[in-house]
């Protein structure tokens, strides 16, 4: 064996060169308490290069551990209360490991819902009875509402999320021995709802995507009701992700909101990365669509056509246009719902049908739509007794058809029409209009805003806004000139 007999700093470890050709790093690691023997760690890579790479990662690894240890045991001798501890845990062990989106979640939770709430508690006077008391307090009336406002509870899917929180915190607490029982695990949390899935009809369907091609929105509504993608995924949609040869689409990426604004990040799972298969007719609209946008992105911020549209305004274009086609009001996620509930009607089987959603597992997808297998079980139970001569008369099929009414004519509501440069105006409340100027002052869009208790009153201050800010802008370029002139001189 060949040493290396270049002198290594102190806690670097040691590398040589094996006879097989290998190289060989190791580090001391303490000694073990139990046997009194000294712990070696050791890592074996292809080259010098990769061996002191993976070396380095070992010792920074052992360094953390080793810091986390005497934090631990410092712990220990603290009296902390949940809520010093619970916020510990996520900027030690929880935050490191997740995405910005999960951590907005997390934080919400902690310091909106925990340390407000029960953070004062300490850590040996939680019980499992005051953990109950508090997850029945956040069901029944956890939101504050305004003056005047009955308060009210907290969805089930939040106080459960909390509840988690709690629980993986404290079952941290006990590892590093600061107490000896987890409390959060003798105490219930709330049992998850199986709520009914909001789907819109086909009527509705009908009338909405009527109303799109009015509102300029007909292509993104269209393809998330052929694919069933989430919005993010919609959204984070490349020209290069489609290949009209093959009929394809990949979905790789996502948009998210991070702290308010639009970002593209990598996709969750591993299991959401996917390829669809786009029908034909969906295919030549895209086509169609494609000349329209000078964009990389199949749906572009009209205002920045490099970045992707934002999540919130197309949530908000959503709205509006449901509104106009006189659809119930759903989130946009209930597009995608939408799409499965069709598709199992349509005979696709459940596992093609999880895969095409990206869902982790088939589990997920018969849980979530579990409303359509039992309509389909019962549309298969009424079939074989139609075809052992019961029900005579009738078929499955020609019954639908007397049951569902003729659909009623629709036609989309056509808004007013405005100018470029002239705003906006639209109500806000029963006796309150806002008007709205967006131009771009030294390359930055700035909105100002104008209220009046009358559409006409409303029209006619922002007509005068619309003048000051020109003014404005106009004075501003014209020192902007004489301020160069006079350089120049």
């Amino acid at each position: 064996m060949e040493e290396n007999t270049n002198k290594r700093e102190y806690g670097t470890g040691s590398v040589r060169q094996l006879k097989d050709g290998r190289w060989e790093g190791t580090l001391n690691a303490g000694v073990d308490e139990e046997t009194g023997k000294r712990i070696r760690k050791r890592i074996l890579a292809d080259s010098e290069e990769e061996c002191e790479k993976q070396l380095r990662e070992l010792i920074k690894e052992y360094k953390k551990e080793k810091e986390q240890k005497k934090s631990a045991e410092k712990d220990i001798d603290r009296d902390y209360t949940l809520g010093e501890w619970v916020e510990k845990w996520y900027r030690l062990y929880a935050r490191p490991g997740i995405r910005d989106t999960t951590a907005g979640t997390y934080e919400y939770s902690i310091y909106k819902l925990i340390i407000p709430r029960i953070g004062d508690l300490k850590l040996h006077e939680i019980t499992p009875g005051k953990l109950d008391l508090y997850v029945a307090e956040l069901l029944e009336k956890g939101k504050i509402r305004s003056k005047g406002e009955e308060d009210k509870g907290f969805s089930t899917e939040v106080v459960r999320k909390t509840h988690a929180i709690i629980k993986t915190a404290l079952d941290r607490a006990v590892l590093d021995g600061m107490i000896k029982i987890n409390p959060a695990r003798q105490s219930r949390a709330p049992s998850r709802k199986n709520q009914k899935v909001a789907i819109l009809t086909r009527d509705e369907m009908k009338r909405l995507m009527i109303q799109a091609k009015e509102d300029g929105c007909f292509e993104i509504l269209m393809l998330d009701l052929a694919t069933g993608l989430r919005r993010g995924e919609l959204l984070g949609l490349r020209w290069e992700d489609i290949n009209f040869r093959s009929g394809t689409m990949s979905v790789r990426r996502e948009v998210v909101l991070v702290k308010g604004k639009p970002t593209v990040t990598p996709l969750k799972n591993k299991s959401s990365e996917r390829t669809a298969i786009l029908p034909k007719n969906i295919l030549e609209v895209l086509k169609r669509y494609k000349k329209t946008v000078d964009s990389e992105w199949l749906f572009p911020s009209p205002i920045t056509p490099t970045k992707p549209r934002d999540p919130s305004a197309v949530r908000k274009k959503l709205a509006r246009v449901l509104e106009r086609a006189n659809c119930k009001h759903i989130r946009f996620h209930a597009l995608r719902h939408t799409f499965a509930t069709m598709a199992l009607e349509y005979g696709i089987d459940v596992k093609t049908l999880s895969s095409t959603l990206g869902h982790a597992s088939v589990d997920i997808t018969l849980d979530t739509y579990s409303h359509s297998n039992k309509k389909m079980k019962e549309s298969a139970a009424t079939a074989i007794d139609t075809s052992f001569g019961r029900n005579k008369g009738k078929t499955l099929t020609s019954r639908r058809r007397t049951e569902q009414a003729e659909p009623e004519k629709f036609e989309a509501y056509k808004g007013k029409k405005r100018k470029p440069g002239t705003g906006y105006v639209k109500q806000i409340g029963p006796n309150c209009w806002q008007g709205r100027y967006t131009p771009t002052i030294d390359g930055k869009r700035v909105s100002r805003n104008v209220y009046a208790p009358t559409e006409e009153e409303c029209e006619k201050k922002l007509k005068e806004l619309i003048i000051n800010i020109k003014e404005e802008i106009r004075a501003a370029k014209q020192e902007m000139t004489t301020a160069m002139s006079q350089m120049h001189l």
